[in-house]
């Protein structure tokens, strides 16, 4: 268990990427986490964060390929592109369906404002799954690492697909557009 210091209130930008925790607390006053700050940290398998947090930086728990379950703050304005990347076991995420600007669907991240999927977590196990009609864009990584998925339906609307949003999802085979998005 590594509880951070209360008087804390920024995990600056990658740093604690790479260390070999396992459980993270966040402290209360908190408010921003860094890019990176716990990427790589292979064996960290629980994470707290503290309503009051407000942003979230890229990639922030990228490559924790052991964090099981993760419960984001209400109080949550901003989120990077997919703080969860290459979280393999990773099977939901949960927020307080208050917050203005994020939604949590099934487990999946959305960003209510931009009409974006922000993450669909590596550990959810269902193996096609369609994209809601309000989605306009697809962030970064955002289905990074699901082994599972074989099929993705993308809705119609869709205009916006950011840096391979499907790397390692090793079974994916099939995605299903309309034809309005097939080019000739």
């Amino acid at each position: 268990d590594f509880p951070l210091p209360a008087f804390l209130t920024t995990v600056e930008e990658e740093a604690f990427e790479g260390a070999a925790v396992r459980i993270v607390s966040i402290p209360a006053g908190c408010t921003a986490i860094g890019d990176h700050a716990f990427g790589e940290c292979t064996a960290l398998t629980a994470a707290s964060v503290p309503e009051g947090l407000v942003w979230m930086g890229d990639g922030v728990f990228q490559g924790c390929i052991l964090l099981e379950k993760m419960v984001l703050p209400g109080s949550l304005v901003r989120i990077g592109w997919n703080p969860f990347d290459r979280c393999e076991v990773l099977d939901g995420l949960e927020l307080p369906a208050e917050n203005a600007y994020y939604s949590v669907q099934d487990g999946v991240l959305y960003d209510t404002k931009a009409n974006a999927l922000v993450s669909y977590p590596g550990g959810l196990k269902e193996t096609a799954y369609t994209v809601p009609d309000w989605v306009k864009s697809i962030n970064m990584a955002a289905f990074s690492e699901n082994a599972h998925l074989r099929e993705i339906t993308l809705p119609d609307g869709l205009t916006d697909l950011s840096g391979n949003p499907f790397g390692g999802c090793s079974d994916l085979t099939t995605i299903n557009v309309s034809e309005k998005h097939l080019m000739f």
